[in-house]
């Protein structure tokens, strides 16, 4: 069972998900175009200012952006939150009927032992959680704030060279300086997600039997098995 010989593509992008990724794509357009517009107005707020009628016509419009961008911003954020629901119910399907067609095909006891069903649980509610941490912590919100940042720079670079070169010098630099040190957090990252997914593992493993084992000397062979994979969990967390 190798779902990697299927396309990644039809992970991310199936029928089901068209509308809503229509929709992302448009909150994605509105998003530079409104920060291609902050700039200018910013700059037109000092030249209307000895203007009452033009001032609070451009503050009106400022003010109409900024709810827009908010307006835009929730709009995106449901939307990908529907995506991600619909692309993670998809491919745990996927990945569970290969896994029970494997099981038909190559008979029940030699795939238990390539592919136990606690490993495969584990793996399913290990790459789930992973997923529920990046949409609440935001993180995946970064594709329409790229898209707003590059036109904003785009628009302050239109406005005044030099200065506008100079900011867009400095966010590429503060931008890097934030990858390099965010490749740490990676690693921790990754370590916490493996020592959650082999706890999950080792749970699914030995709930099974655990109402039969009580009628029987375990010797708490669940806690033993267990042990190992709780305590890594433990130091790796903390």
């Amino acid at each position: 069972m190798n779902t990697l010989k299927n396309k990644w593509s039809k992970f991310f992008i199936f029928k089901a998900v068209y509308p809503v990724l229509g929709v992302i794509l448009v909150c994605l357009g509105l998003s530079a175009f409104l920060g291609m517009r902050i700039p200018e107005l910013l700059i037109d707020f000092p030249r209307n200012y000895e203007n009452k009628e033009l001032f609070f016509q451009t503050m009106g419009e400022f003010t109409f952006y900024l709810f827009a961008i908010y307006a835009t911003r929730a709009v995106y954020q449901l939307c990908l939150n529907k995506y991600i629901k619909r692309v993670i119910a998809e491919t745990r399907n996927t990945v569970f009927e290969k896994w029970l067609l494997h099981v038909e095909t190559k008979g029940e006891s030699q795939a238990e032992r390539e592919y136990p069903q606690g490993e495969i649980i584990a793996r399913i509610m290990s790459d789930t959680q992973a997923i529920r941490e990046l949409i609440t912590s935001g993180a995946l919100a970064i594709f329409i704030d790229v898209c707003f940042v590059f036109s904003f720079l785009i628009s302050f670079v239109r406005i005044s060279q030099i200065t506008g070169t100079a900011l867009v010098i400095c966010e590429v630099i503060a931008s890097f300086g934030l990858i390099w040190g965010g490749k740490y957090m990676r690693n921790v990252f990754h370590s916490v997600r493996k020592a959650k997914g082999e706890v999950g593992q080792s749970v699914a493993n030995v709930v099974g039997g655990v109402k039969e084992m009580y009628y029987t000397d375990h010797q708490n062979y669940a806690s033993k098995t267990s042990e190992f994979s709780f305590n890594d969990f433990l130091q790796k967390q903390l």
